[in-house]
């Protein structure tokens, strides 16, 4: 068996990062569907909750260094979809083009969301 360090996956899209907070939320709903589901709907109510999404992303997809972000603030937050493009900036990814979905304006990779 390889060591984690010489394993390879492909980079995350929208829909797999979609995926995985769907599953972590216990959300029965595709991921394109579910891009439109508002946080505060969801009970991710504050930036705490947030960060813990942000926490199940960097396991799944994430490397080593990445780490948790510096700052709270920016572009406030409002649905699913919007977090997953942040989590996909914040990795230094691409967001899916395929989904049509936009990237909310975020002036630091580094910056947290700040959920309203």
């Amino acid at each position: 068996m390889p060591a984690e360090t010489n394993q390879h996956q492909d980079a995350p899209d929208l829909g797999a990062v979609l995926e995985l907070l769907t599953q972590v939320l216990d959300v029965d709903v595709d991921p394109v569907e579910a891009r439109d589901l508002t946080l505060a709907d969801l009970g991710i109510d504050d930036d705490l909750a947030a960060l813990r999404l942000w926490d199940a992303v960097i396991e799944e997809f994430g490397e080593r260094t990445v780490g948790e972000p510096d700052d709270i603030g920016g572009e406030p937050l409002r649905t699913l979809g919007e977090l997953a493009d942040w989590c996909l900036d914040a990795l230094g990814l691409e967001v899916g083009a395929a989904t049509g979905a936009s990237r909310p304006d975020v002036d630091d990779r580094t910056r947290a969301p700040e959920v309203r």
